[in-house]
């Protein structure tokens, strides 16, 4: 069963979410903190297969959060789920998160965004090509256009793009040996 944490400072968030998906208790074991060092905390007990996060949480918001994910827990899908999609805001998730979502979000896209993920999770279900593909963003995209520019709308998606090249890359040098 894979282990999902949702991230957000409002409780009450976190009960709407916690409501809107209990019908997926039984295939997924949701979890939910409330902030980032709660997240951190959690993750630390027991590690997640997914954790969704807010952007804007006081104290440590979630692009850090995400990125503190990335570097002890490189295995984990990172998703945003976020009320604001500021330029600005929305770069820094870029290296992080494996997905952007906006807020308000129905169940379905967000249920669609959870089953993508855990899929290709089990498609590289090698610990190797796991940690591999949870380190997309570590230098990928600093210094290249999104660093300064405004962010166009198809970047949101460019670090899951980045899985499946990975996976490529990773399938061609195998052939190759």
């Amino acid at each position: 069963m894979k282990r999902i944490l949702f991230v957000d400072d409002e409780g009450n968030i976190l009960d709407g979410i916690r409501r809107m998906l209990h019908a997926d208790r039984k295939r997924w074991d949701l979890h939910f903190a409330v902030g980032g060092e709660a997240a951190l905390q959690a993750c630390e007990a027991a590690p997640f297969d997914v954790v969704i996060s807010d952007m804007r949480m006081p104290g440590m918001d979630g692009a850090t959060l995400l990125g503190h994910i990335r570097d002890r827990f490189p295995a984990t899908a990172r998703i945003v789920l976020s009320g604001y999609s500021e330029a600005a805001l929305t770069t820094r998730t870029v290296p992080m998160a494996h997905r952007f979502l906006t807020k308000p979000c129905n169940a379905s896209e967000l249920q669609s965004a959870i089953e993508n993920v855990c899929t290709l999770q089990d498609v590289l279900s090698t610990p190797e090509i796991r940690t591999i593909v949870g380190s997309i963003g570590q230098g990928l995209y600093r210094g290249r256009v999104f660093h300064s520019e405004p962010v166009p709308g198809w970047c949101i998606e460019v670090t899951h793009a980045a899985w499946v090249e990975v996976v490529v890359d990773v399938t061609l040098l195998d052939e190759h040996s």
